[in-house]
């Protein structure tokens, strides 16, 4: 009995723990639902933070894009200081010199080896074309020789002279220059005429001693054509004459007349006082030829005739029919003999007169010992220094088979 008691008040003590379980479940579940649902909030507030977290991410990513601009800018920046530090190191030798340069006075240019001094008068042709244009086929844009084209023509410019400066004006090496006169004058047969003449030149060499920077002055006419080769036989002249009588020399002659002739600069304006001054009793050239017997210097005289007289007359009033000398024959006729003509006798063996003494004799006295053929020595002869002179004389005695050894006849 007893212990069927005690399995009664089991049971019923789990029936009412049962109870109490079912009670307790029904008073929670009431009581979850009248508490407000607080998921939506939380919700809301992590998807605020999760913005403001990736704006801060955003905020941060570009912050690091901006910092490394900057270091790259710094980084080219310190590349171009480097670089413009070198180039100021390499330049700064040239812009000392480039000031330096600028206090000091520019150093003046080189002078002129060769001044031409080119006279045009009153001629009854335009000569003056025909000689201007040979001179400058030698001595085209060469800053050795230069010409000054100086107008003596009284009144009003002649066409000549005005179509010489059109064509040839912009060229570097000619200058033209007209020198002021007034009144007329007839060509020939007036001592006023030559008197003119003679003051004319004076004046034209005073006028580029004052205007040019030169070593030497080569008086020339404009009724003289220049021959081939003129540049090249010039300072061979030069250089034998400097050679042989260093720059004391009182001039050197490679024509005749008035033209052809070189003077130092240093002696030209004592040529110009003194044809001046002998301008009522003596031609220019007459003149110059006294003047140069004055000098303590030698007057020398180049081996060849290098111009051509074209002209119908001369201020002397010789004849234009009268013989005249052809390019590279032997500077001889027309001149005082033994003073101002190439003496042949005495320097044979040089390109100039007065010369070296000549070279020793050769070790055979007789040459003709020697047989050489006819053709072999026509190979001696220069081609660009031989006369239609010599050749004329030459070609009868020449062989028939040698003969095309010879240059041909060249024309006036």
């Amino acid at each position: 009995m007893p212990q069927r008691q005690s399995f009664t008040c089991l049971a019923l003590g789990l029936l009412i723990t049962a109870i109490v379980a079912v009670q307790l479940l029904l008073v929670h579940k009431q009581t979850a639902m009248q508490v407000p649902d607080l998921h939506p909030l939380e919700t809301r507030q992590k998807a605020e933070a999760n913005k403001l977290l990736q704006s801060l991410e955003d905020a941060r990513q570009r912050l690091e894009a901006v910092q490394a601009d900057l270091r790259r800018q710094q980084e080219a920046l310190a590349t171009e200081r480097v670089a413009l530090e070198r180039l100021r190191n390499a330049t700064a030798p040239a812009a000392q010199a480039a000031q330096a340069a600028q206090a000091a006075p520019a150093a003046p240019a080189p002078p002129t080896l060769i001044q031409g001094i080119l006279m045009h008068v009153d001629r009854p042709e335009n000569y003056l074309r025909r000689a201007l244009a040979s001179l400058l086929t030698e001595c085209r844009e060469t800053a050795l020789l230069r010409l000054l084209v100086v107008d003596a023509t009284p009144g009003a410019e002649r066409d000549a002279f005005i179509g010489a400066r059109r064509d040839h004006g912009r060229l570097p090496i000619v200058s033209f220059v007209r020198l002021a006169s007034s009144g007329r004058r007839r060509l020939l047969g007036s001592p006023q005429k030559t008197a003119r003449q003679a003051r004319d030149v004076a004046r034209a060499m005073r006028l580029a001693l004052q205007h040019k920077r030169f070593t030497y002055a080569f008086l020339l006419e404009d009724d003289w054509v220049a021959c081939p080769n003129l540049l090249g036989n010039l300072f061979t002249a030069v250089h034998r004459a400097e050679a042989v009588h260093g720059t004391n020399f009182a001039a050197l002659r490679v024509s005749y007349g008035l033209n052809g002739i070189i003077v130092p600069r240093t002696r030209l304006a004592s040529l110009a006082k003194h044809v001046e001054q002998r301008a009522s009793q003596k031609p220019p050239d007459l003149a110059f030829t006294e003047w140069a017997l004055q000098q303590n210097g030698k007057l020398v005289a180049y081996r060849h005739n290098l111009f051509v007289h074209v002209g119908h007359q001369s201020s002397v009033g010789n004849s234009g029919s009268r013989w005249n000398a052809a390019c590279f024959e032997l500077l001889f006729d027309w001149l005082q003999k033994g003073v101002e003509a190439f003496d042949v006798k005495k320097c044979a063996h040089d390109a100039i007169s007065p010369c070296d003494p000549p070279p020793r004799q050769l070790p055979h006295v007789n040459r003709r010992a020697k047989a050489f053929a006819c053709e072999v020595a026509l190979m001696d002869l220069p081609v660009d220094r031989t006369s239609d002179r010599l050749l004329g004389c030459v070609r009868d005695r020449v062989e028939p088979a040698a003969k095309y050894l010879l240059p041909a006849p060249r024309m006036a």
